[in-house]
């Protein structure tokens, strides 16, 4: 292998387009909303039918088999909204601080360049 194929990646220089990130973060709150809102009308159509399987053998069978994996899908919908919602929110915050630290590096080689060519 040559020295250049062993490199590791990390030595390579980041380049972030906030640009390409900025429109994706409404789009991502939105499903984050979507995914939310759909976990909560799953929970409450649910509760309002609460018991509709009825008491015989049958529907208490179907009960059993039914609440388990019909509580991980709402919870599922519940949480993954928020974990979205929270990453999306970071992902914005992220956009800002490689914004401001561009506008910085910008600001900062300006007044290099004004300092090593005056006037």
């Amino acid at each position: 292998m040559s020295e250049q194929q062993q490199q590791s990646s990390w030595n390579e220089p980041l380049r972030v387009d906030t640009d390409l990130m900025r429109p994706a973060i409404p789009r991502l709150m939105s499903l984050a909303h979507r995914l939310r809102s759909a976990g909560e009308k799953l929970q409450n159509t649910s509760e309002s039918l609460r018991g509709c399987e009825g008491g015989d053998k049958t529907g208490q069978k179907f009960d059993g088999q039914y609440q388990g994996p019909h509580h991980d899908v709402v919870t599922a919908a519940l949480q993954g909204g928020a974990v979205l919602e929270d990453s999306t929110g970071q992902v914005a915050d992220m956009v800002k601080a490689f914004e401001a630290s561009e506008e910085n590096a910008a600001a900062t080689g300006n007044a290099l360049r004004s300092q090593m060519n005056p006037g």
